[in-house]
């Protein structure tokens, strides 16, 4: 297993219903991975907006994403790979 650190800026296509945020899609390096599973999601609530992060699988890597709420903005933080 190997842990590449990313933290860029990314475009993401996400589903809002009942209250909850799931990303479908997201566009990193002109490349656009299409989510098969989210893993996981949990909220920071250091400092004055919280942070929403996601931990969502793509074929066999697991891709950690987080909306920043203050800006609405997307981050990809880190891959992992088999």
């Amino acid at each position: 297993m190997t842990i590449v650190p990313i933290n860029q800026s990314v475009g993401v296509l996400a589903a809002f219903s009942g209250g909850r945020c799931s990303p479908v899609r997201f566009t990193w390096n002109r490349r656009t991975y299409t989510v098969d599973c989210l893993n996981g999601c949990w909220i920071d609530r250091h400092g004055a907006a919280p942070t929403w992060n996601f931990s969502v699988q793509v074929g066999e890597e697991t891709y950690y994403l987080r909306l920043l709420a203050a800006t609405m903005e997307w981050w990809l933080e880190k891959v992992v790979t088999a």
